[in-house]
């Protein structure tokens, strides 16, 4: 059981390293919402994410003779990061192994730091296995990205931030490893006690798709211009799934980290954008014979839709020879306008299809 005093004495250790992140208020939330919302923008910490706040904490915490053998940790991103930044800190020589097919903005991100990247494995468990051996063969210390105390401690300083600001009926929090719901859980039972936030401790789980999540982004981005990435959008993504449940409360929304590659966010915008009708992709049966692509962008065009993607292919299995299907990404205004469109090509006889979502 984590202890009150042990989270204060990190956060008197993180005092000059971290930044502590002032909540942020949001009218537009709380109209989605209807509820008092408030954002904690983890996103903007040093090095992107909260992981700065456990990472340095356990650092600091080591022996001299652990911390002259080195660390050791295995990330595919933010604790690496994290690490290699507290490690500079704090006057200790690391080692990140990272999978090879880590981001590059991160393998890059990482070794900005200071601090040895190794690249090892094709995913995190390869990562870490070759860690571990990395380990035994220097003497070095592993610095675990959330199964340690040191660490959830560290991690637990968000939520003394929370409670020194508000006192929340419910915080969502993003859960990977649980490292940091476990931290923020164990300092809002003493400072917060009333409030929502594994067992004994987290009142409930809930899972949000990449749709939802890419809504979230989409919304944080356009509206709050704050850049989280997929997982530090997961609490807004939970949020507007509870949103019944939240009304009349007041709501913390943890945004754990803005670590994103540029190429991923794309993609994840792209889902965000369909999840709320901004972009409707159909394809469309057309005879094979000059003139009528354009007249079927013609048809599309006149209900306002702007043709973001066009794919025109003959030679699908499933398409009669004379014919041709052409597949269509639309940039849209929402539901409403979806369904013109989609009366418009009823209106006009073709045959069509909505792809499923994924």
């Amino acid at each position: 059981m984590l202890l009150p005093e042990e989270i204060r004495a990190a956060r008197d250790r993180l005092a000059g390293i971290i930044r502590p992140t002032p909540l942020i208020h949001s009218a537009t939330l709380d109209r989605i919402l209807g509820a008092q919302v408030r954002l904690k923008p983890e996103n903007l910490q040093k090095t992107g994410s909260f992981k700065i706040r456990g990472a340095y904490n356990r650092l600091v915490t080591l022996s001299d003779e652990q911390k002259s053998r080195g660390v050791v940790a295995a990330s595919a991103g933010n604790h690496g990061q994290a690490l290699a930044y507290a490690a500079t800190a704090a006057g200790v020589t690391a080692t990140i192994v990272m999978p090879t097919t880590a981001a590059i903005a991160k393998i890059d991100a990482t070794r900005s730091y200071g601090q040895s990247v190794v690249l090892e494995g094709v995913d995190y468990q390869a990562a870490r296995a070759a860690a571990t051996k990395m380990c035994d063969e220097r003497g070095a210390s592993f610095i675990d990205a959330y199964d340690d105390p040191y660490v959830i401690a560290g991690q637990g300083t968000v939520g003394m931030e929370i409670a020194d600001e508000v006192t929340p009926d419910v915080v969502i929090v993003p859960v990977g490893g649980g490292g940091l719901i476990a931290g923020i859980a164990a300092a809002l039972t003493i400072r917060a006690p009333g409030a929502e936030v594994m067992r004994g401790r987290v009142r409930r789980a809930v899972t949000v798709d990449d749709f939802e999540i890419g809504e979230a982004v989409l919304l944080m981005l356009e509206r709050l211009k704050l850049l989280a990435e997929g997982a530090g959008a997961a609490a807004l993504a939970g949020a507007l799934k509870l949103k019944d449940e939240l009304k009349g409360k007041t709501v913390v929304l943890v945004v754990s980290g803005g670590n994103i590659d540029i190429n991923l966010l794309d993609r994840i915008i792209g889902h965000g954008l369909v999840k709320v009708g901004r972009l409707f992709r159909v394809a469309v049966d057309l005879r094979d014979r000059p003139g009528e692509l354009g007249k079927l962008v013609s048809a599309i065009a006149a209900t306002g839709a702007n043709v973001r993607a066009i794919d025109h292919d003959r030679t699908r299995r499933d398409v009669a020879i004379g014919g041709a299907r052409v597949m269509l990404e639309l940039e849209t205004r929402g539901p409403a306008h979806i369904e013109a469109i989609r009366e418009q090509l009823k209106l006009h006889g073709y045959q069509f299809e909505v792809p499923a979502l994924g």
